[in-house]
């Protein structure tokens, strides 16, 4: 499967079919390098934060409980892929973030 940067995805905490930092960063909110982080910055500016020149943060998405309130599930937001091409692509993330936050 292709991912776009800047896509986000649910995954459980304990799944086997994806490695954290291969290519996804939790959504917690969290500042990145940009220097490190350069098309994953190129597509989310500093919407979620940082100062744009050294920093950007990437969404800060509430992962999904269990009824005894355990983390389950988490929004991860990948950093590898193709760039997006179409121009209203923010926008249609913004809408999902804003629809799951």
């Amino acid at each position: 499967m292709d991912f776009y940067i800047g896509m986000v995805g649910l995954f459980v905490q304990n799944s086997k079919d994806y490695i954290l930092g291969q290519g996804w960063v939790k959504c917690d909110g969290r500042l990145l390098e940009i220097g490190r982080y350069g098309a994953l910055f190129a597509v989310l500016g500093t919407e979620f934060g940082g100062d744009g020149i050294t920093t950007f943060g990437v969404p800060k998405m509430s992962p999904v409980k269990t009824e005894n309130g355990a983390a389950f599930e988490y929004y991860m937001v990948t950093e590898l892929g193709m760039f997006p091409e179409e121009d209203n692509y923010l926008e249609k993330q913004r809408a999902y973030w804003n629809r799951v936050e």
